[in-house]
């Protein structure tokens, strides 16, 4: 429905030194009343957050699935050159574990974390007895796929880890 799609927008957040069009990109759904109401600029933060993070796995991910394409592609080249195809089974070891760990993460936080949030929210909107009960259990639900995301404060360390080790992923895409 056009209706929806046209409060589909394009965020690029502020870069920094090093970024491209990925590491900027974002998507935003503008929300007007009565709908503020319930998608307050806090919970649309929130979703942001959330946006982002699982935007991060997918460019990883896809980052990944390129080099192997890369590496077929250039098999059977490696093949013939003498004590090379060793380093590349090594490589393709690595790759497949770092793909294997990025999986089981946007697993754990599709199905663990948001899918298990959403059906919380569910059943708790069906007894809300008002809009303020609403707005509260809509809140309760961001904030429990922060969390459990790893997305808030009180996860930051683990959570500054995982971009590093994110980064560490993405570059060994690059060299």
């Amino acid at each position: 429905d056009n209706e929806f799609l046209n409060r589909v927008d394009i965020k690029l957040l502020e870069p920094s030194p090093g970024d491209n069009g990925w590491d900027i990109f974002s998507l935003t759904y503008k929300v007007e009343s009565p709908l503020s109401t319930l998608f307050s600029a806090k919970l649309m933060n929130g979703y942001l957050k959330i946006f982002n993070f699982l935007w991060r796995i997918k460019r990883i991910e896809h980052s990944l699935n390129l080099l192997w394409k890369q590496h077929m592609k250039g098999a059977s080249l490696m093949d013939r050159m003498k004590g090379f195809k060793v380093h590349i089974h090594k490589c393709n070891l690595l790759r497949n574990e770092m793909n294997h760990f990025l999986g089981n993460l946007f697993n754990y936080l599709m199905v663990e974390v948001i899918e298990g949030a959403w059906t919380t929210f569910m059943e708790e909107v069906q007894q809300a007895k008002d809009l303020d009960e609403m707005i509260g259990y809509h809140e309760k639900f961001v904030t429990s796929i922060l969390e459990k995301g790893l997305l808030t404060p009180k996860n930051e360390k683990l959570y500054k880890q995982m971009i590093k080790l994110f980064d560490l992923i993405f570059r060994f895409k690059c060299t």
